[in-house]
């Protein structure tokens, strides 16, 4: 029997339509697989949302990024109408979208994490937190939306103080310039190093992730050794210590 699939796209933050986008591609590997595929666009109108999901899928696929999705809320609401779905569980969603509690997970496994906290926009504003360079970003968002490197000379601050739109904080931590590196895990064991070469400029941002084609993926990352190995044992203990699955 041929397994049924629902596929969610859509939300209500930041992403929205990098779900959207990104649900066509999933859509079209599902169909190629020979699912019974069924792809609902979320939006806030729950009681619809429950008659999408009506008859129950046999999974669902979870395509919803950011806040809502991928912090807790949608899992939970899929426990209780007892749909198995992909991604963490609630608890491990909840926790990986709030970036202050993830380094303090990382941190009690030994991996080390940048200098900061979260700080008020007023102490943001008067950069009372950490010396230049450092970065100010929203402390629950995903897709490097809206990350600020502040350096010399620049006035990202004064962007910050007009558009900020993520609550009465932000996290603001050192500037460490290095490399991008990411690391696959599956079933609590790290798979691999992959080095990420954004050509926007500066650093991994939303335009890089989603709309420059140019960005480079070099998997196996060549990088030292010794650095490689230290990726995929700081992953694995993230990984393991939070309760991803």
């Amino acid at each position: 029997m041929t397994k049924k699939v629902a596929l969610l796209v859509g939300g209500w933050n930041a992403e929205r339509e990098v779900s959207i986008n990104k649900g066509k591609n999933v859509a079209a590997a599902l169909r190629e697989g020979g699912y019974d595929l069924k792809v609902v666009e979320v939006t806030k109108d729950i009681p619809k949302l429950i008659k999408d999901l009506t008859p129950k899928p046999d999974v669902l696929f979870n395509n919803i990024y950011g806040r809502i999705g991928e912090d807790g809320i949608l899992q939970g609401f899929l426990e209780m109408l007892e749909i198995p779905y992909t991604c963490s569980s609630v608890m491990a969603s909840a926790i990986t979208m709030d970036k202050v509690m993830t380094k303090r997970m990382a941190e009690s496994v030994g991996v080390p994490v940048a200098k900061g906290g979260l700080a008020t926009k007023e102490e943001v504003l008067a950069e009372s937190i950490v010396p230049r360079p450092y970065v100010v970003k929203p402390y629950n968002e995903g897709s490097s939306v809206d990350i600020y490197i502040i350096k010399e000379g620049d006035n990202h601050l004064a962007t910050i103080g007009q558009n900020w739109n993520y609550g009465e904080k932000a996290l603001v931590e050192e500037y460490i310039p290095g490399l991008e590196l990411t690391v696959a895990v599956l079933d609590g064991k790290a798979q691999a190093v992959t080095n990420i070469i954004s050509h926007t400029g500066g650093f991994f941002d939303y335009e890089a992730k989603y709309e420059d084609e140019k960005t480079e993926l070099e998997l196996p990352a060549k990088i030292p050794q010794n650095v490689y190995d230290a990726a995929l044992d700081y992953a694995q203990a993230v990984y393991n210590v939070i309760g991803c699955n």
